[in-house]
């Protein structure tokens, strides 16, 4: 891969449940990816030369502990999202603890203090959520943060990607000048060299972060609170390089921390403190196994107990694919695409931290 711009895509999906979380892994030894600086910090993005080293390199990076990728990005003097998001949680945490301190000794102060947010808060608007409940990735797949810059962005290829929560968006021919004009570009009025893909889970676009079927639990004590959840996706794309329609899609388990702060209400907590275990299957529901997953009705065991380093959203990726379906959809009708196959996850999911506990069993 080499040093250029990227931005977003187009199209269509459709769902699925599963889960996943960073953990360690071997020594990268592949050729670091190139990145092109477009202006200040932050901001350089990275290209790869068609989407296949992309998944690689998606996939490879997702094994890695943080202190691995933090060496990752300092190998490539690249600033990837991933990197800015933790930055932005300990940030938050330690100007919340120095304010908590000052109210202590000064109570009065309570309702006139005001938070000092972090800096970095300014340049990720679009890609990071920073609410009392805690600072989250805009993205519908928590790995991508790895390959993006603060924007989102990515180049695959000759395409430009722009990876959002609920959707991508795609400049055809490249042109990084045309990233501005993305932001009127929605599934009605996409061109053919500006497009927009919508990102599905089971069968209904992401809100809010969640799917009608996404499952989760949650728990609180004595100061602390944990969420957990499974979540799956799927869409359809366009693959220039195989000249049909492919569909991708993931699943994951996801377990968040939190403190909670008198002066601020519920914080992103980083920490290494914290477990999920227990099993999990796939079944299909509309077609027969088409994706070389574990058969229906065989659950696999996992057990993620050795993460490497501190964060505030611990993932287990349990498995990805692609998987080209051909076809002649019309551009701009992506309801067209047919074949889409129902996946399910079902099986038991257990999270712990501290001495939150929650779990949730899937059918």
């Amino acid at each position: 891969m080499k040093r250029v711009l990227t931005v977003p895509v187009t199209t269509f999906a459709t769902l699925f449940f599963v889960a996943i979380m960073m953990f360690s892994c071997q020594k990268d030894t592949s050729l670091p990816p190139l990145s092109s600086d477009i202006g200040g910090t932050g901001d350089k993005y990275l290209e790869f030369k068609d989407r296949t080293e992309f998944d690689n390199k998606l996939l490879d990076l997702s094994k890695k502990s943080r202190k691995e990728l933090d060496d990752w990005d300092k190998s490539n003097n690249f600033t990837s999202l991933r990197s800015l998001y933790e930055k932005i949680v300990e940030e938050e945490e330690a100007n919340i603890l120095k304010e908590e301190e000052v109210i202590k000794q000064n109570p009065e102060l309570k309702s006139t203090m005001k938070h000092k947010y972090s800096s970095l808060l300014k340049q990720t608007t679009e890609t990071i959520s920073y609410s009392t409940n805690g600072v989250e990735l805009n993205l519908f797949d928590p790995r991508l943060a790895n390959l993006v810059n603060k924007d989102g962005i990515v180049k695959i290829g000759n395409v430009l990607h722009k990876f959002s929560r609920d959707h991508f968006k795609m400049i055809m021919d490249g042109d990084y000048n045309k990233v501005k004009d993305l932001s009127n570009i929605t599934q009605d009025n996409q061109t053919a060299n500006l497009q927009y893909i919508k990102v599905f889970l089971s069968f209904g676009p992401v809100k809010n972060g969640k799917t009608s079927n996404d499952v989760g639990c949650s728990n609180e004590s004595n100061g602390y609170r944990l969420d957990g959840s499974a979540v799956g996706y799927s869409y359809y794309e366009w693959a220039p390089q195989y000249g049909q329609w492919v569909l991708r899609y993931s699943a994951y388990v996801k377990s968040t921390h939190r403190r909670y702060s008198s002066w601020w209400g519920w914080v992103s907590r980083s920490t290494s403190i914290y477990r999920s275990f227990g099993n999990w299957g796939i079944r299909y529901v509309s077609q027969p196994n088409i994706f070389g997953l574990p058969a229906a009705d065989v659950l696999t065991a996992y057990d993620q107990t050795a993460f490497s380093g501190e964060t505030s959203n611990a993932y287990l990726f349990f498995t990805i694919g692609t998987k080209l379906v051909g076809g002649s959809a019309v551009f701009g009708n992506v309801g067209s695409i047919g074949g889409i196959t129902d996946l399910r996850i079902y099986g038991d999911f257990n999270f712990e931290f501290y001495d939150c506990k929650c779990s949730v069993n899937i059918q």
